[in-house]
């Protein structure tokens, strides 16, 4: 472990407790939505939606745990070569910061799908 910095341990540490938590949550959302009734395939019921959704946060949560487990000791090259400064980091923040402003600002003047489609597309390149 000497070539790993610390806070790429805890980075790692804090993505790990991240998922547990998605995990537990999506487990939670299945019992209930199961509680409310999954319905029949003719007639779904009302927990189906949230059941599903959750289903599949709990498939994409695990996903990412057993990533988590099976990368442990291994740092990619392009993060050790690139070392992602926190000044890039921070100017990408208040530029999306800004554009969620800006998009309630000119929801009512450009209507909902051209200020969504804007949005979309310029978070996308952020």
């Amino acid at each position: 472990m000497p070539d790993r910095p610390k806070n790429f341990i805890k980075m790692k540490k804090y993505q790990a407790i991240s998922a547990v938590f998605w995990v537990g949550f999506s487990l939670f959302v299945m019992i209930f939505s199961y509680k409310l009734g999954l319905g029949r395939f003719q007639e779904p019921g009302p927990g189906l939606m949230s059941f599903l959704a959750s289903l599949f946060l709990l498939l994409i949560s695990s996903l990412f745990l057993v990533s988590l487990y099976l990368k442990r000791g291994v740092q990619s090259e392009t993060t050790r070569e690139k070392g992602h400064t926190e000044k890039l980091e921070l100017l990408r923040i208040a530029f999306v910061l800004a554009l969620l402003f800006a998009y309630a600002l000119l929801l009512e003047q450009l209507g909902y799908l051209v200020i969504s489609t804007l949005t979309l597309i310029l978070c996308l390149e952020a």
